[in-house]
């Protein structure tokens, strides 16, 4: 494997989180340098998993894994990765329900900062873009992160209820929420990365579990019962 060859991260069942590399690669910390980011679900603002660099090829086997805890009573999120980091977001099977936010040293998979607790209860989803993270959790509650010291920017409650991740892309969040949890009827809000103003708001069929996808001919989201919507 070159240079700034592909390494991926995987969320397992049980609460801990797998990282893998192709076999007699070099360290991890050699990915850092390259462009090819994991800044949303599914990789990129569009979802499609796209890696212009992608060196990884079989076989692969595992360079770390980090335990959130026993899979009775923690979930992690899917990973963020960016500057030599991987962020993951736990929700904690508590009376609380409070996620919480950590990002890790991506060539061992020590924990660079956190956890930090996050606002409110339910699951959270992340999305990165210029040094920022972004985390919407299940009631609501959008944060702004510093990626690198973990200390947050500013912090927005949004109307609805929240189960599909968030995408950034050219200085807005883009985030799909539900009127009500299992509700027929939804937004999708347009944010301002800065300093989390709505920009602005369109009517959807549903809201839920549909996580933005963006282009550059505009943003897409597709729901149950075949409705598909595109701005």
């Amino acid at each position: 494997m070159t240079p700034g060859g592909r390494l991926a991260a995987t969320a397992a069942a049980a609460g801990t989180l797998l990282f893998v590399s192709a076999a007699n690669s070099l360290a991890a910390d050699s990915y850092a340098v390259t462009s090819d980011q994991g800044v949303a679900a599914q990789m990129d603002p569009a979802h499609d998993g796209n890696l212009s660099h992608d060196t990884l090829t079989p076989p692969v086997g595992l360079a770390w894994s980090t335990s959130f805890g026993s899979s009775f009573n923690t979930y992690p999120s899917y990973p963020i990765i960016d500057n030599g980091k991987v962020f993951v977001t736990a929700r904690y099977l508590t009376s609380s329900q409070q996620p919480w936010l950590v990002a890790l040293n991506m060539a061992s998979g020590a924990t660079a900062w956190g956890p930090v607790p996050l606002a409110g209860p339910g699951w959270a989803n992340l999305t990165l873009e210029n040094g920022r993270l972004f985390a919407i959790d299940g009631s609501g509650w959008l944060q702004a992160f510093d990626e690198n010291a973990g200390t947050q920017i500013w912090a927005k409650q949004l109307s609805g209820s929240f189960s599909a991740p968030p995408t950034a892309s050219n200085g807005t969040i883009y985030i799909s929420g539900a009127t009500t949890l299992g509700g027929g009827s939804g937004s999708l809000f347009a944010v301002r990365e800065t300093d989390g103003s709505v920009l602005w708001t369109a009517s959807v069929a549903s809201g839920e579990v549909s996580s933005p996808a963006v282009s550059s001919t505009g943003v897409y989201v597709s729901y149950r019962c075949g409705e598909t919507i595109g701005g």
